[in-house]
């Protein structure tokens, strides 16, 4: 076995290995597209059936949805049970 086969066999695997956290972020591309377009449409009904104006909708319903993820990482980080913040690791105490 040359150096050369050594070579081409270790491309080949980067190249393998390279595939499937690229197709796996080309998947989660379309559904956070899909995601995004169903917020937009959902919104569009909420505003029609609560009477609020499109950017007053928009300005409030998508806000909330788009923070939320962010809300709900802070929120059980900083619980009691979760043991990720601890006043002694801080220096605090």
């Amino acid at each position: 076995m040359g150096i050369d086969t050594v070579e081409c066999r270790s491309r080949e695997r980067a190249a393998v290995s390279l595939l499937v956290p690229a197709i796996v972020f080309a998947v989660a591309g379309v559904a956070v597209y899909l995601a995004g377009v169903q917020l937009s449409d959902t919104t569009d009904v909420l505003s029609v059936r609560w009477g609020l104006g499109e950017a007053l909708s928009g300005l409030l319903l998508l806000a909330i949805a788009t923070n939320f993820p962010e809300f709900v990482i802070t929120t059980s980080a900083a619980a009691p049970s979760s043991g990720a913040v601890r006043p002694s690791s801080t220096g605090w105490a």
